[in-house]
């Protein structure tokens, strides 16, 4: 068996173009990542499997069981991984508060996001 140093993230994202871009640079960075479009599905993951780090879109469109954003899937992960760091990302919503949603960071995806993807994400790690 193998053993890896390796941080494991998962992308919770249903834009398919924003998850291979995050994984690019995520794999790029030396993280091992997983994804999934729906939130149901990465709660169902998070259960199964041990991750270092969430990395979870605020609005999620394609969910079928009402639950939309980051406010209906961070209590459910928290329930499985109380400790797991979270780091909620949004295009639209400006003003997210990281204490509010109960997670560990917030990213506006805008301009200025790609300069500082990775870092923020080894950051969290670090607990900073």
């Amino acid at each position: 068996m193998i053993m890896t140093n390796k941080k494991k993230i998962l992308i919770i994202n249903d834009d398919s173009d924003m998850v291979r871009q995050m994984k690019r640079w995520l794999i790029a960075a030396e993280f091992y990542v997983q994804s999934t479009l729906t939130g149901k599905e990465g709660v169902t993951l998070i259960k199964q499997e041990n991750f270092d780090l969430i990395l979870l879109d605020f609005y999620l469109k394609k969910e079928t069981d009402g639950a939309k954003t980051a406010t209906d899937f961070v209590p459910q992960i928290k329930r499985h991984k109380p400790l797991i760091p979270i780091i909620v990302t949004s295009a639209t919503e400006l003003n997210l508060s990281a204490q509010n949603l109960g997670v560990s960071k917030t990213l506006s995806i805008n301009s200025s996001f790609w300069k500082s993807f990775t870092n923020s994400v080894k950051e969290v790690l670090r607990g900073e």
